[in-house]
């Protein structure tokens, strides 16, 4: 078989190659209709843009932020001992600019700008196309005199039929001037000012909250510190206004100076009325200091607590004194009162001149020793127990009880005495002792009297400071540069539209056409195969218009014949090594890729050099070939396989071409591929080998039947048919895997329904194949290109 010629079925190195710049280049230089049919629409909306955007301008100012000393609470000499007062009451003030711009944005302070220039009440009139917001010039203004809702916004039309009256929205009824306009709830008033009113002017009035009249002035608001180091700032203000924007700027760096005027007056207004408050509570304080000293100093009898030390230790030296004298006195008269009972009846002489301080005990003591003294001298002459010395003896014992009495008379006494004393000296080192902390006390009072004192002097010339500085409060910030606006509006800049509204013109369409590439999954150029599979393409067919299947007879000198004609000249170059009557295969991957149209023209273009020629309907499930030859259908192969009819009965020629037959499919069977395989089938083979010079056949696809794939081990050579724009990508792939793994004999490719110039071309960037567009040589018949040609996808 033809099988056992075996040539190499990679013909073409397969190469991956990515587009040229040249090839991307006319991909998009192809569609210039869609680019400028966009160019065209973007330069309209440009224009729409242009003229319908109201211009916004930039106002620009300066301002510098200057950190104030504190001199409203500063000494004079910066050296005065009560400046630790100062720094503990009243800091110093340092500015941080952050913080600044941050309150000139914050809504608090925008808050203030919108009331003091009425930004949330908008005027506006309507022009020929657009609303303009009207600042100056009104001919009439609008009093609010009662907002039902802070929150919400109101808004009403205004009219002027005459001088004299107005109408209101909708309402044709006209009210005079002065009158009231109840909208939602909220109440209005309308006064006619002198301008003169464009005639058919219509105006609108709009009430809105203040906190979202701040937010709009604050989106359009910029401040920025000139540079890390300086204290300048810079504000800028866009506004399609510039009139306006200029007085909203100044009136935002005028409102900042009052600001910090105000807020320095209140501080100073504040801690005036503190140092007032602590002047009084001082003095209440130092006169209740005063009077608790006197009391103190009443209640405590304290005059002089140098001299009262004084005079209370001399008081405690003397009773010390008095004390040792009557402890010595005690002391004695114990001495004495021991010996007199120790030696009693024994009538021994008594101690005399001991320091006693009694008269009476010093008799008794002199009596007593004269009366022993008489005894011994009697015991020296007589016996004890003489009378003499007996009544001696009485007198003595009588002299001794006595004694003894006045002793005990004698140590009460020095013991009363010497209690009273003690008590004397207790009280006068208890008053001593509290001196000290008494004295502390006083000290105490005194320091506090001191200190309030201090205060009271401090405060006393603070006060007249801030009288002082109250009358010449100076800002914290310095205007620079007034506002002002520039002379050319920033947006929109008629060449920043332009070039964007070119960008555009050119991205959009390139967007699509990239886009629909990126979603492309059929194969659309010659590349595009190259790169999927390895297989030669061995012809290239155009896209035909023509109604009818056969494009290839006698006379024709359309494109598409003379494509085929060189389909059919690489063709005999293949199969010119053939030994007997070649078999050709032509199949594809999917329906609809043309394999019957492609039969029907090539079986034509070999007849015509006079060889007998027969196309075989091998699709035994859906044939179309006979219904593309507008043939009545008859049986064929179907029943030839089945012995049910002879070759020679089932074969009818083709009338437009000479030496062309053709066999239908016939009768459709059950089991096609076991019919096929079926031993009528080599005989068959056989016979048509022996019948005709060439023989087509007409296969079902191979990506859904088997059919093909059993009849190509009777084929001298496969067609592989893939059209361009419709074969899937990886259908081309599943051709190519089938032919590396030889499921194929001699197979190559031929493209199908090939559009050579346009978008896609099959060559790229619109180049005719071998000039047949590009010459026009073989045209019989022309057609116009309508715009959907070009435009298409």
């Amino acid at each position: 078989m033809a099988a056992e010629n075996g040539q190499s079925l990679v013909q073409l190195t397969y190469r991956d190659q990515g587009p040229h710049f040249k090839e991307t280049l006319f991909k998009y230089l192809s569609h210039w209709p869609l680019f400028a049919i966009s160019v065209a629409i973007s330069i309209v909306l440009a224009w729409l843009y242009l003229r319908y955007q109201a211009p916004v301008y930039e106002i620009r100012s300066t301002m510098i932020v200057k950190n104030q000393p504190n001199t409203m609470l500063s000494d004079a000499t910066g050296n005065n001992p009560q400046t630790p007062f100062s720094n503990l009451m009243f800091p110093g003030e340092n500015i941080n600019l952050d913080d600044e711009i941050a309150l000139m944005k914050s809504e608090y302070f925008l808050n203030r700008v919108v009331n003091r220039l009425d930004l949330n009440e908008v005027y506006t009139i309507d022009g020929r196309f657009r609303e303009s917001r009207l600042f100056d010039s009104l001919p009439f203004r609008i009093q609010v005199v009662h907002i039902a809702d802070s929150q919400r916004s109101y808004r009403f039309e205004i009219r002027f039929p005459d001088s004299s009256h107005f109408l209101i929205n909708q309402d044709n009824r006209p009210y005079p001037f002065a009158s009231l306009i109840f909208v939602k709830g909220s109440i209005f008033r309308i006064s006619r000012i002198p301008v003169p009113v464009a005639s058919g002017a219509r105006y609108s009035y709009s009430w809105i909250p203040v906190r979202e009249a701040a937010r709009d002035l604050a989106r359009d608001l910029n401040i920025l510190q000139k540079n890390t180091s300086s204290s300048v700032l810079d504000f800028t203000y866009q506004t399609p206004y510039p009139a306006a924007g200029v007085r909203i700027l100044n009136t935002i760096m005028d409102e900042y100076i009052r600001y910090s005027i105000e807020e320095k007056s209140q501080i100073a207004q504040h801690t005036y009325e503190f140092v007032n408050q602590r002047i009084e509570l001082l003095e209440r304080g130092l006169g209740d200091i005063e009077s608790n000293l006197q009391q103190f100093r009443k209640q405590n009898q304290l005059l002089d607590l140098s001299q009262q030390s004084t005079q209370y230790l001399s008081s405690l030296g003397t009773l010390q004194d008095q004390l040792q004298k009557v402890d010595l006195q005690l002391q004695l008269l114990q001495l004495l009162e021991n010996d007199i009972r120790s030696h009693l009846h024994s009538y021994t002489l008594t101690p005399t001149n001991l320091g006693i301080e009694d008269m009476t005990l010093t008799a008794l003591i002199a009596q007593y020793n004269e009366l022993a003294l008489r005894r011994q001298s009697e015991l020296q002459q007589t016996t004890p127990d003489n009378p003499v010395i007996r009544k001696l003896e009485s007198s003595l014992d009588q002299l001794q009880t006595a004694m003894l009495q006045d002793l005990q008379t004698l140590r009460h006494s020095y013991e009363l005495t010497r209690s009273q004393l003690m008590n004397q000296w207790k009280a006068i080192q208890n008053t001593a002792l509290q001196l000290p902390e008494k004295e502390d006390q006083l000290n105490n009072i005194q320091q506090e009297q001191l200190i309030k004192n201090a205060l009271y002097t401090y405060l006393l010339q603070k006060r007249e400071e801030i009288g002082i500085q109250l009358a010449s409060i100076a800002p914290d910030g310095k205007v620079f540069s007034e506002a002002n606006a520039g002379r050319f509006p920033i947006s929109p800049r008629k060449r920043n539209v332009a070039i964007l509204a070119l960008l555009a013109a050119l991205a959009l369409p390139m967007g699509i056409i990239y886009l629909k590439d990126l979603l492309n999954d059929k194969i659309v150029t010659h590349a595009d195969i190259r790169r999927l599979s390895e297989l030669s393409i061995i012809g290239e067919i155009g896209h035909s218009r023509e109604p009818q299947a056969l494009v290839v007879l006698p006379d024709s000198r359309h494109v598409i014949a003379e494509q085929f004609r060189i389909l059919r000249a690489n063709l005999i170059r293949e199969l010119s090594t053939v030994p007997h009557a070649p078999l050709l295969m032509i199949s594809s991957a999917m329906s609809g890729e043309g394999k019957s149209f492609l039969s029907i023209n090539l079986a034509a273009s070999f007849a015509l050099r006079g060889q007998r020629v027969l196309i075989m309907e091998f699709d035994l499930r859906k044939p179309k070939l006979i219904e593309h030859l507008q043939m009545a259908p008859r049986k064929g192969i179907a029943d030839v396989l089945k012995g049910e009819l002879s070759l020679r009965d089932a074969v009818q020629p083709l009338p437009q071409v000479n030496n062309l037959w053709v066999i239908s499919a016939g009768t459709l069977p059950s089991n096609p591929a076991e019919l096929i395989l079926s031993p009528a089938m080599p005989d068959l083979v056989k016979e048509l080998r022996a019948s005709f010079d060439l023989v087509v056949m007409d296969t079902p696809p191979v990506g859904l039947v088997s059919d093909a794939l059993i009849l190509g081990e009777y084929a001298d050579l496969t067609l592989l048919v893939v059209r361009q724009r419709y074969t899937l990508r990886q259908q081309v792939e599943m051709l190519n895997e089938l032919c590396l793994r030889k499921r194929f004999v001699r197979p190559f490719l031929v493209v199908n329904d090939v559009k050579w110039g346009g978008y896609q071309g099959y060559y790229g960037y619109g180049n005719s194949y071998y000039g047949y567009n590009g010459y026009g040589y073989y045209t019989t018949t022309s057609h116009r290109k309508g715009i959907r040609s070009w435009l298409s996808f």
